[in-house]
């Protein structure tokens, strides 16, 4: 079961997407399971978030939404169907985007929360749609459940997507193409976290001066990272990582088989702390590494930027993740050289991690 969050911004065409995306995904042999957004619920019910308080309506939306989306998933396990895709309509996340940072921090303590554990323990990845007042300002209208003006709506999808920056999985479907177009490109991603026709991993990856992150956007995100290979004696190959925020750890198995350069074949899970632990003690370890990945948005393209200070390399690597390659994308406009070593073994991470070890 994969479990995606659809967001965005206001007119971004969440509702017609998710009908779209309910019937498309019938067709690919998929079982969408949609959980409805919580905020129109309590909205529609009486509760007006003008006449209540920011923290105590977004504290409530985020309860909500837990509880809702916990239910949906636990009966969504249960169907037959092969392949089951659950839909979020908005997420844990998205409530940041209404309140001061302060605000947010409070009720994440409050209650217990961390920001991992809403973003990236919940959702295998975030669909974010922007909003129709940037880049198809034609299409934005207001009505009774939509008042923002176009300007307010930009500055709310750049704080709802900001909201989701850090995650291992955050695509941007922006207004590039007419509405078709957008609708076209959202089902392709969300095929591709299904492993449609197979699970692959694309990228390209840029070698660039440490002087890169003097460029970084305000809204970047760092990640410490942490990551073991495994090697068996049947030859199989894995992949551990340690991805904290904070404090706050989240661990994943990957197995991944090398198709092409840039191209792999790419399964993920989650482990549980102590199977992480178990794994990283394990005769099987061959190398390790560690890393700060910097996640950033750039004109509506997710890049990441990871700092090898930790073992002492003068330079980062700049990444995006694709979901085909003849997609296009733009480099940051920022005065560094760019030299693409997408098909250099030697940046390849296992391979790095094993030279690393050694020196």
């Amino acid at each position: 079961m994969v479990v995606i969050a659809v967001t965005g911004g206001p007119s971004g065409g969440k509702t017609s997407m998710l009908a779209h995306l309910g019937r498309e995904l019938e067709d690919h042999g998929v079982e969408a399971v949609i959980v409805p957004e919580q905020a129109r619920a309590f909205i529609g019910g009486g509760l007006n978030p003008i006449a209540l308080d920011p923290e105590h309506f977004q504290e409530g939306i985020i309860r909500a939404i837990i509880a809702q989306e916990d239910i949906f998933k636990g009966l969504a396990s249960r169907l037959s169907a092969k392949r089951v895709v659950v839909l979020c309509d908005r997420g844990a996340m998205d409530s940041r985007a209404y309140v001061d940072e302060q605000t947010f921090t409070g009720i994440l303590a409050k209650n217990g929360w961390n920001v991992p554990m809403l973003r990236d323990v919940r959702y295998d990845a975030v669909l974010h749609l922007v909003t129709a007042a940037d880049g198809a300002a034609e299409f934005y209208r207001t009505d009774n459940e939509r008042f923002e003006t176009a300007e307010e709506a930009v500055i709310l999808d750049e704080k709802t997507r900001d909201a989701w920056v850090g995650h291992s999985h955050l695509h941007v479907i922006d207004n590039s193409t007419d509405f078709e177009g957008k609708k076209r490109r959202a089902l392709h991603t969300v095929l591709h976290h299904l492993g449609l026709p197979i699970p692959l991993e694309i990228e390209r990856k840029y070698k660039v001066s440490r002087k890169a992150l003097a460029y970084l956007p305000k809204h970047a995100k760092p990640i410490d990272i942490e990551q073991y290979y495994l090697k068996y004696p049947d030859g199989s190959r894995e992949r551990i990582r340690r991805r904290a925020e904070g404090n706050y750890p989240v661990y994943y198995l990957t197995v991944k088989r090398f198709i092409r350069p840039g191209v792999h074949e790419e399964i993920e899970r989650q482990l549980t702390a102590e199977q992480y632990t178990h794994l990283a003690s394990s005769e099987h370890v061959v190398s390790v590494m560690h890393k700060r990945r910097w996640c950033f948005v750039y004109k509506h393209q997710y890049f990441e930027l990871d700092d090898l200070k930790p073992h002492g390399l003068k330079y980062c690597l700049l990444e995006i993740e694709l979901t085909d390659e003849q997609e296009k994308f733009v480099l940051p406009s920022w005065p560094v050289e760019f030299r693409d070593v997408t098909e250099v073994k030697h940046y390849g991470n296992n391979r790095l991690a094993r030279k690393l070890q050694q020196t």
